[in-house]
């Protein structure tokens, strides 16, 4: 007796030609929902809850007010201090929501420490530069994949509020995933047209799923190397280069990066770039309120730790940074 289209469907697939994952890890997401990216993570938040206004550091992403203004919200900025806190108190109201940032995966204390003054059913935590942090105790904690592991696109929210989602654009994964494939055994330049191609995908938040492809790919990392070797070149820049105006406790956070603010930040990203070691900018073109905004958005040289590198290559890049120092 032939099968019905929804009896096929249910039935498991076995032979056929192989995939290109492998499942030797199986790690869980951080969140409950996976989303098209972070700033989507935010924008089903906000629709889902309501929110009247959302409180964010000036010192941010930009995609982060673009996601809060496509969700029909106000937004309220605050300054941060050298702490990396609030620098002063903000006009909480009913239906506002607060964001709060971990900085480089560096910042959980400080998290720790502002939402002990906070009502925590209505703060936020990006831990879009933390994926590896485990969540804190508040209305939300949002991460991003992309940061961390091999993946084309993502992000993880974890939160007990119910959000809204739609199918997943499988085909879109597919087509972001060019710039990884294209990167092995290959400069970055090569795909770096296809990677700002993928960015500029994602610029617009949605409610789509994570792909499968995504979330297949973050299963299968294996992301306690990658814990590993991040916090290991943590520590070896840190002892090598003594001179730093951030001090960061690593403890057991795993970091995004090794932020090193200096002086002359500007002309120490030149010389790494000369020597074809390339350093992101946490955040270009920002309006800073205070000197300690506009110095870590200037003047920070945002050292790489990430799984591709070991001690040889910190070694490599503190030699450059020795004529600075």
């Amino acid at each position: 007796m032939a099968q019905t289209e929804e009896q096929q469907a249910d039935l498991q697939t076995i032979g056929g030609h192989f995939s290109a994952i492998v499942d030797e890890h199986d790690f869980p997401p951080p969140g409950r929902y996976g989303y098209e990216s972070a700033r989507s993570c935010l924008y089903a938040l906000i629709r889902a809850v309501g929110a009247r206004r959302v409180h964010i550091p000036n010192y941010i992403c930009d995609a982060v007010p673009k996601a809060i203004a496509k969700a029909d919200c106000a937004i309220e900025p605050y300054a941060i201090g050298r702490d990396f806190e609030m620098a002063g108190k903000i006009d909480f109201q009913d239906g506002d929501l607060i964001l709060l940032v971990n900085y480089y995966g560096l910042c959980a204390a400080s998290i720790e420490r502002q939402l002990a003054k906070l009502p925590h059913d209505a703060v936020v935590v990006d831990n879009s530069q933390a994926y590896f942090q485990s969540p804190f105790a508040c209305l939300a904690n949002i991460y991003s994949p992309r940061k961390f592991l091999p993946v084309p696109d993502g992000g993880f929210i974890e939160t007990a509020v119910t959000l809204s989602q739609e199918p997943a654009d499988e085909d879109a994964s597919f087509r972001r995933i060019r710039f990884l494939l294209k990167r092995v055994g290959s400069e970055p330049q090569r795909s770096r047209s296809d990677y700002l191609a993928a960015e500029n995908s994602l610029e617009e938040p949605t409610l789509r799923a994570m792909s499968a492809l995504t979330h297949a790919l973050a299963r299968a990392t294996d992301q306690e190397f990658i814990v590993r070797r991040r916090s290991e070149n943590f520590r070896a820049f840190a002892e090598t280069l003594g001179i730093n105006e951030l001090g960061f406790d690593l403890g057991n956070q795993v970091p995004l990066t090794y932020p090193l603010l200096l002086k002359n930040g500007r002309e120490v990203r030149s010389s790494l770039i000369e020597k074809k070691v390339f350093t992101p900018t946490y955040w270009p073109g920002l309006d800073s309120t205070n000197e300690f905004e506009f110095l870590i958005s200037n003047n920070t040289v945002f050292l790489p730790i990430d799984h591709r590198y070991d001690a040889q290559d910190i070694k490599y890049i503190c030699d450059i940074l020795s004529v600075y120092l």
